[in-house]
């Protein structure tokens, strides 16, 4: 059986199409000006230091200043006081509140590494997450996270995938960690249409299905251009390619590259999902709660809480505030802003 041929689709559709599906990314942190890192320092000093702890001190500090500028804090901290801020904030808060406000502390390369860690230390990788940390960063992003990995546990982060993910899962996620997406946002029209061809000959083209192909795809190729891949293939064979992952695949491997698909057509839509996912269950998966505010609320944030009430009819801020409680509480809504 062939492909239907190609329909007429110039690079300059493509092109339109790209730019018609991105959108702005709006933070909901942004730096805080003034800003004068001994000032916070200090403040932050009395709040701990004192008799009883200031935590609405901690908050309008840590809550309201970019990881940037947390950094510069952190320094100004150390040198005041001959302590690390981290070990000040430990030793004096406790629970949620502590966990958050300490994450606040590490650079993002860092906290993303301790994230990823803790990923796959557990008994049974949580590989939504392992996912959702690989496919949101840009190569450069990745590069760093994989040396912070590496300077917190002596072993490369690849190494570590490789012994807790099996089989076509475990390819993907290696090639995911490798960081060698093409970020060129330019759609080429010839090679949107080459791999319409090789997808359909992997899968609905011939009995069973080429796995290998599908990941390498979907892994190397920019988003831009996987956009461009799945209304080309829909156009020419009136099959979307979440429906042929459907049909395709099962399994581990399915749930990834259905989520692949999904963050490359919209990631503001992909992370209200996520969000959603970590308040609708019973009890809070608060550590993934923790780790998309703080990583996406410097970035984009805004566009996440948006989707959030066009797929769920209520705000990100009510639903974090029905499930959480006290300063943590406090803490998170001040950083969704």
């Amino acid at each position: 059986m062939q492909v239907p041929l190609f329909l007429a689709i110039s690079s300059l559709v493509l092109f339109h199409f790209a730019v018609f599906t991105e959108s702005v990314d709006i933070p909901t942190l942004v730096p805080a000006v003034p800003f004068d890192s001994l000032a916070d320092a200090k403040t932050l000093y009395d709040a701990i230091a004192g008799l009883g702890t200031n935590e609405a001190k901690i908050i309008n500090v840590l809550c309201y200043r970019t990881s940037s500028q947390r950094a510069q804090i952190s320094q100004s901290y150390f040198s005041l006081y001959g302590k690390t801020l981290e070990s000040a904030l430990k030793g004096d808060l406790s629970g949620l509140f502590r966990d958050l406000m300490v994450s606040l502390i590490y650079s993002m390369d860092d906290f993303l590494a301790i994230g990823l860690h803790k990923t796959l230390a557990i008994v049974g990788t949580d590989e939504a997450s392992l996912m959702e940390v690989l496919i949101s960063q840009s190569n450069a992003q990745i590069a760093a996270i994989k040396a912070s990995y590496f300077k917190y546990y002596g072993v490369s982060l690849i190494a570590d995938i490789e012994s807790d993910t099996i089989g076509t899962a475990g390819s993907f996620f290696v090639l995911l960690a490798q960081g060698t997406r093409n970020e060129n946002s330019t759609i080429n029209a010839t090679l949107v249409q080459e791999d319409v061809d090789n997808l359909y000959k992997a899968g609905m083209g011939q009995l069973g299905t080429d796995d290998t192909t599908f990941v390498n795809i979907f892994c190397l190729r920019s988003y831009n251009h996987l956009r461009a891949v799945f209304a080309a293939y829909q156009n020419q064979t009136g099959v979307t390619m979440e429906t042929v992952i459907e049909l395709e695949f099962s399994g581990a491997i399915r749930t990834l590259f259905l989520s692949l698909v999904q963050y490359a057509q919209n990631k503001d839509q992909y992370f209200a999902m996520r969000l959603y996912s970590t308040l609708a269950i019973v009890g809070t998966l608060d550590v993934d709660l923790m780790r998309m505010v703080i990583s996406r609320c410097e970035v984009d944030l805004g566009n996440a809480k948006t989707a959030y009430v066009e797929a769920y009819g209520r705000t990100l801020a009510s639903d974090v505030s029905s499930d959480t409680s006290g300063n943590y509480r406090t803490s998170l809504l001040a950083l969704i802003g």
